[in-house]
């Protein structure tokens, strides 16, 4: 339970990217936040208390929203998170932009979810890197705290439109088609001995940020799981991972009492 709070310190920091559009000493205005800290970011988390294990992690975000997936490998599996953050201070300070901020998250763990609490202090360099420390105070065990490093990892070369996004992703069981619309359709897996986990179908949106992140919505039908079925909003982005390093198209998506996310590797690779 302890390790589902480290994934509360990424929103924080995510709205830290916004920072560097400023000028020294004076504050971002909120258009210019909510431009700038549109993120894709891969990078890792300390947590203390914890004999020092690091974590992988992937986040996206945009606005108000907030994703972030912390891979705890073993029996711990993947860990989802959608956090409303407030800053609570902001400022310059040696070419970097300072935050303070405070949120509130849904935690999404095979199938639970869990509200907590987190405070943080971030330094970043405006889609670059985003680094600092996060505490929770008040959760199990007396609260925990660490560090984390993320890094801006959106391909230039991708400015987020339709028809870069468009055509078959993934392969197999796990497998995505999309239109050049945006309009999407397939299926996310298979249970062995069950067939397939899910069948997904939706659409994405152009978010006209400059990086390779759309809106999200989806819908889950026939899930193996049937509490799975149902509508789902988020954010897509296309991205590297893993050790293949080509393009993967991301969903990272919630509702009131579930989470999916899901990675489709492109049918080139």
């Amino acid at each position: 339970m302890k390790l589902w709070v480290s994934a509360l310190v990424l929103p924080a920091f995510l709205v830290a990217c916004g920072g560097g559009g400023a000028q020294p000493d004076t504050e971002l205005t909120e258009e210019e936040v909510r431009v700038l800290s549109a993120g894709i970011w891969l990078g890792e988390t300390q947590i203390q208390g914890v004999a020092g294990a690091s974590y992988q992690m992937v986040a996206l975000s945009y606005e108000d929203r907030f994703f972030s997936v912390l891979d705890l490998g073993g029996a711990f599996g993947k860990i989802f998170y959608d956090s409303d953050v407030e800053v609570i201070d902001q400022y310059q300070q040696d070419g970097k932009v300072v935050w303070d901020t405070f949120s509130v998250s849904d935690l999404f763990q095979a199938g639970r979810k869990q509200v907590a609490e987190t405070e943080i202090h971030a330094e970043s360099i405006l889609r670059e890197r985003v680094e600092g420390t996060f505490e929770s105070p008040d959760t199990l065990a007396g609260g925990i705290s660490g560090e984390i490093e993320l890094h801006f990892s959106a391909d230039p070369s991708l400015v987020g439109t339709l028809e870069e996004v468009s055509g078959a992703w993934g392969g197999g069981e796990a497998m995505l088609a999309v239109n050049d619309e945006g309009a999407f359709s397939g299926s996310d897996g298979e249970v062995v001995g069950f067939g397939r986990a899910c069948n997904l179908s939706g659409t994405l949106t152009e978010l006209e940020v400059g990086v390779s992140l759309f809106e999200a919505n989806l819908t889950l039908t026939a899930c193996v799981q049937s509490d799975r079925n149902g509508s789902y909003s988020g954010l897509a982005a296309v991205m590297p991972l893993g050790e293949s390093g080509g393009p993967n198209l991301y969903l990272m998506t919630a509702n009131e009492d579930r989470a999916y996310f899901g990675a489709f590797a492109s049918s080139a690779q």
